[in-house]
């Protein structure tokens, strides 16, 4: 899966916009996972001057992108998600997949990083914290101020996953991430209401969804405008279809009053079993309302 920021060719006034698809094919014989979907380009990456856990940084010469995109969406920060690549393979995948970016991974906390962050020379990122579920790290887009950007992807286990919202909970109080713009995106594997799940017999709340729950409202995070399908994964098996919301990004206020309009896109699934989601910081809400009603005088006229 990807978490990717992107820049609008808007004025230099307007923000940036925040993306993220899941892996699909394997790329290459290094990489287990799969590559991105086809409609959202991991950017290129490059890296600044970091502080806290190490990190690797890549550019090469040639800035120009392996993989294609529309026209209005230009990527400049990504957060790729269950990636199965080890260490040594690190440096070698970046540099073919993502020429031109900066890029950070999970490595000192999972041998596969399974979360990689990657960035463009215009992102201002420094890494704030790792552990093998999360990266946190500080983003400075153009033409914006800082927000906080946490990477997840929770694990398959719920005793895991419990440890993770405690760890997001002491998280929250270490940076004091109340006082800040605070995105936190990637695949929590489960879902905070019954309605996000496809079954119509899952109809009342779990434990687990209650601690989920109970873990955002501690938090002040919830879910950003979006569009598309509600479910964003699928186990893909036609004679037996469960279909859940696991991927998301979530928000606090702070950082709807430094991006008002921001709205994520959910996209169809296509060779991943999860849905690749563009969220755009500088999105336009179409105007509502209804348009008044004209009249011509001269038509009383006509015969």
């Amino acid at each position: 899966m990807f978490q990717l920021i992107m820049l609008t060719p808007m004025p230099s006034q307007r923000p940036a916009s925040l993306c993220s698809t899941p892996f699909l094919k394997p790329p290459c014989a290094f990489c287990k996972a799969s590559s991105t979907n086809p409609l959202i380009v991991p950017p290129k990456l490059k890296s600044p001057v970091n502080s806290n856990p190490p990190f690797v940084s890549s550019r090469s010469s040639d800035p120009k992108p392996s993989l294609k995109r529309s026209p209005c969406q230009q990527p400049i920060f990504d957060s790729i998600l269950e990636t199965h690549i080890k260490d040594h393979n690190l440096n070698y995948l970046m540099n073919k997949v993502c020429r031109g970016w900066n890029y950070t991974s999970n490595h000192l906390s999972d041998e596969d990083g399974r979360i990689v962050v990657i960035w463009k020379d215009s992102v201002s990122v420094n890494i704030l914290c790792q552990s093998r579920q999360t990266l946190t790290c500080e983003v400075k887009i153009p033409s914006s101020s800082l927000f906080v950007y946490t990477a997840i992807y929770a694990s398959n286990e719920s005793t895991e996953r419990a440890d993770l919202w405690v760890e997001l909970l002491n998280l929250h109080h270490t940076y004091a991430l109340s006082t800040v713009p605070w995105m936190l995106g990637g695949d929590l594997n489960q879902i905070i209401h019954y309605d996000e799940h496809s079954i119509a017999s899952v109809n009342s709340f779990t434990a687990r969804m209650v601690e989920l729950k109970d873990c955002l409202l501690q938090m002040e995070l919830f879910d950003m405008r979006f569009q598309g399908p509600l479910f964003t994964w699928s186990n893909r098996q036609p004679d037996d279809p469960i279909a859940k919301k696991l991927d998301c990004l979530l928000i606090n206020n702070h950082v709807l009053n430094l991006f008002p309009n921001c709205t994520s896109f959910f996209l169809p699934t296509f060779f991943s079993d999860h849905s690749p989601c563009i969220t755009d910081l500088s999105f336009t809400i179409p105007s509502s309302g209804t348009r008044p009603f004209k009249f011509f005088n001269y038509l009383t006229l006509h015969p």
